[in-house]
């Protein structure tokens, strides 16, 4: 693909030269104003590619906008809670352990009062 800049003033003069060259050859055409770029001939294939991708990237955009929302949302509700992740960890593990080995000595006892010799043999 071949990029030309041209001044305006000489466009003029051949412009269904330039069209074909932008939409049979492909072409892209930087127009200049007192030698400043203004615009940008393109095909219409060309367009519709920029089009496309200015879409997706507006759904990224909403996207990203959304996920940041969610998580102000999260840390309005926890009201900015200092979470110790290594122990809620652990507290995942133990809810685990007992939603699926309920009253297994080896895991856990039932009831608020737990073995200490048992804990340690389950490292915890």
């Amino acid at each position: 693909m071949t990029i030309h800049t041209v001044g305006i003033g000489h466009v003029k003069r051949d412009l269904a030269e330039w069209i074909k060259r932008v939409s049979v050859d492909g072409e892209r055409i930087i127009l200049t104003s007192r030698g400043k770029p203004q615009a940008v001939l393109v095909s219409l294939h060309d367009l519709h590619l920029l089009e496309q991708v200015g879409g997706a990237k507006s759904q990224r955009l909403a996207a990203l906008e959304n996920a940041r929302a969610l998580g102000e949302h999260i840390r309005a509700e926890r009201q900015a809670e200092d979470v110790n992740s290594v122990e809620l960890l652990h507290q995942l593990r133990r809810e685990r352990d007992d939603e699926l080995s309920p009253g297994c000595l080896r895991c856990s006892l039932p009831g608020p009062g737990r073995d200490p010799r048992l804990s340690l043999l389950n490292g915890r």
